[in-house]
């Protein structure tokens, strides 16, 4: 649910760092949705993997997919040296709990 941020920025020639904890799901509703509703799920997992960092692209940003956390290294210093909108796109495992504070 980034798009929106990544082309109002693009309109308005800022840059923006976006980090995606990309799931493949709706992360916080399908924990909610695990929690108070006895495990039903609805509408909350994706059955395509959005490559979140492309779609940063495709509004004239720039971006960078992390699979592993020992990757995660340059990523956050190359995205704020950027002039444009960029996209860390970081994936994680959709079955660990978030932790809220």
């Amino acid at each position: 649910m980034h798009c929106q941020e990544v082309a109002t920025t693009r309109e308005n020639d800022l840059s923006l760092v976006v980090c995606v904890l990309n799931d493949m799901s709706l992360g916080s509703t399908r924990s909610a949705q695990i929690r108070n509703h006895e495990g039903r799920l609805y509408g909350t997992e994706f059955k395509i993997d959005i490559d979140t960092a492309s779609v940063a692209l495709a509004f004239g940003g720039a971006g960078e997919r992390v699979y592993e956390p020992d990757a995660i290294g340059p990523a956050p210093e190359k995205a704020f040296s950027s002039e444009v909108p960029y996209v860390l796109d970081i994936v994680v495992d959709r079955e660990e709990e978030p932790i809220f504070r």
